[in-house]
């Protein structure tokens, strides 16, 4: 079901409990594949990184290590998925009205740190 508030359409919508449950719980499980793979990319990465540098002392007597290597850690927000469904779950409303805001988070899956990991994640190639 999804209807939109009459008096407020484009600021709040209304779905089922059990459309709203299944979009949350497909973006969690999405979410938890791209983190996955962003660290094992991550690890690669670091990997690559060591093995070139190793080659590198091998042939150079005068081999200075790299200072700033930085590999950022790709964050897992799967608390905020966790929380948003036990509420979901705990709630007695079978029709869940949700404010603009909150429809981008749990349905459209923009969360505020979502730039972040999408970044975070491109640095090692993964595509969010």
């Amino acid at each position: 079901m999804f209807e939109m508030n009459a008096g407020n359409l484009m600021n709040c919508v209304k779905l089922t409990k059990g459309e709203l449950l299944e979009n949350v719980k497909a973006n969690l499980d999405k979410h938890n594949v791209d983190v996955a793979e962003a660290l094992s990319l991550r690890r690669e990465t670091i990997a690559k990184s060591f093995e070139k540098q190793l080659k590198e002392m091998e042939f150079d007597v005068d081999f200075q290590p790299k200072e700033h290597l930085s590999f950022p850690m790709p964050k897992d927000h799967s608390e905020d998925y966790k929380k948003a469904i036990r509420m979901i779950e705990m709630t007695t409303d079978e029709v869940i009205e949700l404010t603009e805001s909150q429809f981008d988070k749990l349905v459209m899956d923009n969360w505020g740190w979502k730039s972040d990991l999408i970044a975070t994640s491109s640095v090692y190639g993964k595509k969010i």
